[in-house]
């Protein structure tokens, strides 16, 4: 026969395992403001300290941003007047076109933080596949940034990336 103490610890280590995978669950999920699919409206990359833009792939860039109740983060951004390619030149050439990356994210206040698990480029792996965005959702509008980082854009200069998303 158990005694009572061991039956009200063993409730007590039932609650603290259930409370637990409850906080786990709910550090995986993405806040409920940045669930669904978001247009990419615009796209710059702000040099640090400086008034100087630059839009990397175009004035009017194509984008999907799409994150799950789960966490999951998916986006694709293309250059605009992207055309078929025909050689293997004009191959290679579109992959200078295109961003894409998905993994699992953790959010912590405006942070985001996704592991990168794969890409269309492999700039994105290894010691970048923690990928650090921080994000404000205004109505239907959502802005993300990047940390400051070095640009491969703009060389020898550092920028922040802002990019501007409609809610679809």
């Amino acid at each position: 026969m158990k005694s009572p103490t061991s039956k009200a610890g063993m409730a007590v280590a039932a609650l603290a395992v259930w409370m637990l995978s409850a906080g786990v669950a709910m550090a995986d999920a993405a806040p409920k403001e940045l669930i669904g699919s978001w247009k990419l409206t615009k796209w710059v990359l702000q040099v640090v300290g400086s008034t100087e833009t630059k839009p990397p792939y175009g004035d009017n860039p194509k984008g999907r941003l799409i994150v799950t109740p789960q966490g999951d983060f998916m986006v694709i951004i293309s250059g605009a007047g992207r055309k078929p390619a025909t050689t293997v030149e004009e191959k290679a050439a579109l992959l200078d076109t295109v961003l894409a990356y998905a993994g699992k994210s953790t959010f912590e206040g405006n942070k985001i933080v996704t592991t990168v698990d794969m890409s269309a480029n492999e700039v994105f792996s290894g010691e970048r596949a923690r990928q650090v965005r921080f994000y404000e959702v205004t109505g239907d509008k959502l802005v993300i940034r990047t940390p400051e980082i070095s640009s491969a854009v703009l060389p020898g200069k550092k920028t922040v990336g802002i990019l501007e998303w409609v809610r679809e």
